[in-house]
């Protein structure tokens, strides 16, 4: 019995490979065009001011106008520039986290299922296994019925906490800013883009809680009420993930408002500390299922790569 296979859904997701490939492919997509962008301002256009004023002369009076807007707004400490490079590839390595989780969801469209991914994700597994997660409402019944409003109840007091959290973040970034506290630009268009993702974090779980209530709703039929109670369960299952990766995109935007290393550091720890919630591993037979996935090498690396750069940067200062 010890080698005993498991059911077979279990059994083909556990054949599923890796999504460490498909996050590092978008990662390394993301982080070219971005980090061109930033070394261009960042480092090129202070340290060439001559070679660049020709083409950029059109939106300033003079040099000396464009020297004073270099000054101002791009030359920045040694430490500050590296700390933000390591900053921008973590936090597009996050994005690209959320990127394949979000492309691997079942589909019963066989043209759309083609373009999704078939990596090990939490969202392909419960569309593989779980009943609530059917993508047809054919599967309804008396019985998924009362489980799907069971679990409204409880998905409404989980909402409901973050909720209360997208507030007080809200208010928090906002108190800064209509203070006049901030420094530079680039620690404003940080808190400003945190604004919106606390903004769009706070509609999408609005829209969980509205949809979720209507589950309670008494209809004429059980045809309709099979129909609708799918419906209405299943449209929230993009807005609750939307939400979770916005308000935390928004947290680790505030943080980097005051430390981009601690930021950075942040998002090391989720990615470890989730890897073996948002990818499971599952294995083929019965045995022990194991923790983590991620090898201590690579968790450590994620700890250690922003204080190394921080580090090495302090000698160049």
């Amino acid at each position: 019995m010890k080698n005993k296979e498991i059911v077979p859904d279990l059994t083909n997701y556990a054949e599923l490979p890796s999504p460490n490939i498909k996050i590092l492919y978008a990662t390394v997509l993301l982080s070219l065009p971005t980090l061109v962008l930033y070394l261009l301002f960042f480092y090129f256009i202070p340290n060439f001011p001559h070679f660049f004023y020709e083409p950029l002369k059109i939106f300033f009076i003079n040099f000396q106008n464009y020297s004073n807007w270099i000054n101002d707004y791009l030359k920045i400490p040694v430490i500050a520039f590296f700390d933000r490079i390591i900053f921008l590839i973590y936090v597009i390595f996050y994005i690209s986290m959320w990127l394949v989780y979000f492309n691997s969801k079942i589909s019963d469209n066989p043209a759309i299922e083609a373009k999704r991914y078939k990596v090990r994700t939490l969202r392909r597994l419960l569309g593989m296994t779980s009943l609530h997660w059917s993508p047809s409402p054919s599967d309804c019944n008396d019985n998924s019925i009362e489980n799907y409003k069971k679990k409204a109840e409880v998905s409404m007091i989980v909402i409901a906490l973050f909720i209360a959290v997208s507030i007080l973040i809200f208010d928090q970034i906002s108190y800064v800013l209509l203070n006049n506290t901030v420094a530079n630009s680039w620690d404003k268009a940080k808190l400003w883009l945190a604004m919106l993702c606390v903004t769009i974090a706070f509609v999408c779980l609005m829209l969980c809680v509205d949809s979720l209530d209507t589950l309670y709703n008494t209809f004429k039929n059980n045809e309709i009420r099979d129909k609708l109670v799918y419906y209405f369960q299943s449209f929230t299952f993009n807005p609750r993930y939307l939400a979770t990766a916005t308000m935390f995109l928004a947290m680790i935007l505030w943080i980097s408002y005051h430390s981009e290393l601690l930021a950075s550091i942040t998002i090391g720890m989720f990615f470890s500390i989730g890897y073996s919630f948002w990818f499971p591993i599952i294995p083929k037979d019965n045995r022990k299922l194991p923790y983590g996935g991620l090898s201590l090498f690579t968790i450590i690396f994620l700890f250690s790569a922003p204080i190394i750069v921080h580090i090495v940067s302090l000698f160049y200062a």
